[in-house]
């Protein structure tokens, strides 16, 4: 994992960011051509096969400058969502937010996560509370049938393939 290896060398002060490297591993390939925002064309080189291609010394300035407010966040011991939702990045997102023990994101990034926080809150609240109770087995002592504890249970997969790891430590995404 390349952010990884980076982030973990010797000198935390030096970003070992090398242009071939970064060619080889196709960070120059953008998205297909479609609209694109204002404030990123001073970051392309044109187009090819409909594809914009980035350019990539520009791209390393920046990504130094990412990379060391990273290394801030760490530095404080705050905590950093990663956030990878393609196919090819998935599991990588997944291994690294374990294995540094940050919560993230790998499955559908879910619209207004950040604007419509207060709901998301309520929406995480109601998950720890189905978690709590079917965890205490207080489902089947409810009173409801089968159909209600197969609701319940329902809303618990609901709530994590929406969430994963976001919601918490409570919560084993898979």
């Amino acid at each position: 994992m390349i952010i990884y290896k980076i982030m973990n060398t010797e000198d935390n002060n030096t970003f070992n960011l090398n242009i071939e490297e970064m060619t080889k591993a196709g960070l120059q390939f953008g998205h297909k051509k479609a609209k694109v925002h204002p404030k990123v064309k001073p970051y392309l080189l044109g187009v090819r096969n409909t594809i914009y291609l980035i350019d990539l010394e520009k791209t390393q300035d920046k990504f130094i400058a990412a990379l060391k407010f990273v290394e801030s966040l760490i530095a404080e011991q705050k905590s950093l969502l990663l956030v990878g939702t393609k196919t090819q990045f998935k599991q990588m997102v997944k291994d690294a937010a374990l294995e540094m023990d940050m919560p993230y994101v790998n499955e559908r990034w879910l619209g207004g996560t950040f604007t419509n926080f207060k709901i998301i809150k309520r929406r995480l609240d109601y998950f720890k509370e189905l978690e709590r109770k079917k965890a205490a087995g207080e489902f089947a002592r409810e009173g409801g049938g089968d159909l209600e504890v197969g609701e319940c249970e329902g809303d618990v997969r609901d709530v994590i393939e929406g969430f994963g790891a976001a919601a918490g430590e409570d919560c084993k995404a898979g």
